[in-house]
């Protein structure tokens, strides 16, 4: 029965009825039994904090181990709770809904002990809860920023699983700036109550909610190794208050160089960079308006992907005449020193209407086809047909056939029935099979070579 026909044929019972129906069912189902009791509560936000406070605390006392197949379902629970805390119980008694948040935040590391969180489940939930719980200080009326500072750095301090790493986030409006200062104060002075590896990252979130890009920087730039990642960090943020030629002086840097940077640090564009670094030492080069060195980059970019976005990009920056040697120059390349995937290099061709030249391709390098990629050749193909390169069209068919055979895959031989029956359609086009087997010929030579695969042979018969 559908959910809408069953909610009808619900709605016709009388309530005493459906009240006794939840009320058996509730008494053997304990999801449900909780689910009824925070509806019960929600008109009163007393008995609402109480009765969630009640389910915190049995999940609290609980020991019994929750395995992988168990997770999922276990954690929509604590989601459901969270949930009916921010919605339900926050706007009603935000100091309420925030204590009983930290008392979910307590958890971590009974949940991390006695469940198998291989599906890493508990990290998002505990965003959710820090979030929220944050949310609910905002809403609080008397709010003592120092009073809240000292309670998250006691957070910090007992953040052995690390699942609170992300609080300063979301506490930072609640904080302030006295706050933060007074946060940023006790974490400095006790800097042997954390480890190296999270110190650093907690002053880090410090600085980005004072939103102080210098600040970052210091200590970003303190750590032993400068690695890409932070590189692109303090590029990004620079970038976001148009600090751009600052931006492109990091982005050109060499990652393992903890000096500041300078031109003998630069990277070697002609080198490959990771693509973060190029996607934002685009952005900054826009930023500033140079041009030149954008387009460098962005052809850079092109020779190594063929990506459509940066081939797209390249052409939007110059006027029609330059627009048209740029595409046949971007042409030239694909077709004639590009060594990457065939794949890329044919996906490129479709994009740009050079169906002409997928066709030439497909033909002169069958070979080098990759007799696996049913995503790419099947739609390629197809298209081909449309455009009326029959041969084309063709032996991308014949290719996925011979895959399918040559690996004995009967599961997929469907495909490859549906397939051989599209090369057979196609070949009736062609006129000129140049250097290739006719369909008759091709057909003979598959039997010749797959004749024992009677399942194949079975299918092909009965599709016909």
């Amino acid at each position: 029965m559908k959910p809408s026909e069953l909610e009808k044929q619900l709605a016709a019972l009388s309530i005493n009825k459906l009240a006794q129906l939840l009320a058996d069912e509730a008494s053997i189902n304990t999801a449900l039994r909780k689910t009824l009791e925070l509806a019960i509560a929600q008109s009163d936000p007393k008995q609402l904090s109480k009765t969630l406070k009640r389910q915190i605390q049995s999940i609290k006392r609980s020991r019994r181990f929750i395995d992988w197949r168990e997770a999922g379902e276990f954690t929509q629970g604590l989601y459901q709770l969270v949930t009916c805390i921010e919605q339900d119980l926050l706007p009603q008694d935000a100091q309420s809904a925030g204590d009983l948040l930290e008392l979910m935040l307590q958890l971590d590391g009974h949940l991390c002990e006695r469940m198998d969180d291989s599906g890493g489940d508990l990290r998002l939930l505990f965003d959710e809860i820090m979030a929220a719980w944050g949310k609910a200080w905002v809403h609080t009326e008397t709010r003592d920023s120092n009073a809240l500072a000292e309670k998250l750095f006691r957070h910090l301090a007992n953040n052995e699983y690390g699942l609170k790493d992300d609080l300063v986030h979301h506490f930072k409006v609640a904080l302030g700036n006295t706050g933060l200062e007074k946060l940023e104060g006790l974490i400095t002075d006790n800097r042997d109550q954390f480890n190296d590896y999270a110190l650093p990252g907690i002053l880090e979130d410090i600085a980005d909610a004072f939103d102080d890009v210098d600040k970052y920087i210091a200590i970003a730039t303190n750590k032993r190794e400068l690695n890409e990642k932070t590189v692109c960090e303090i590029a990004t943020r620079l970038i976001d208050k148009w600090r751009s030629e600052e931006a492109i002086q990091w982005l050109l840097y060499k990652p393992n160089d903890i000096s500041q940077p300078d031109s003998d640090t630069r990277c070697d564009l002609a080198r490959a960079i990771p693509s973060e670094r190029y996607k934002l030492l685009l952005k900054a080069y826009d930023a500033e308006t140079l041009l030149e060195e954008a387009q460098t980059l962005r052809w850079r970019l092109f020779e190594t992907t063929l990506g459509q976005d940066y081939y797209l990009s390249l052409i939007k920056h110059q006027s029609a005449d330059q627009a048209a040697i740029l595409k046949q120059q971007a042409l030239d390349f694909a077709l004639e020193q590009y060594t990457g995937s065939l794949s890329t290099l044919l996906s490129f061709l479709v994009d740009v209407n050079a169906l002409d030249r997928a066709s030439q391709v497909v033909l002169e390098r069958h070979e080098s086809l990759d007799p696996n990629n049913y995503c790419d050749y099947r739609p390629l193909s197809k298209t081909l047909a449309n455009t009326g390169y029959y041969l084309a069209a063709c032996i991308l068919r014949r290719t996925l056939v011979d895959g399918t055979l040559g690996r004995a895959l009967s599961t997929h031989y469907r495909y490859a029935v549906s397939d051989l029956k599209l090369a057979s359609r196609y070949a009736g086009q062609v006129t000129d099979w140049q250097s290739f087997p006719t369909q008759a010929e091709y057909m003979i030579n598959l039997k010749e070579t797959h004749g024992r695969k009677k399942a194949f042979w079975t299918k092909l018969e009965t599709e016909k």
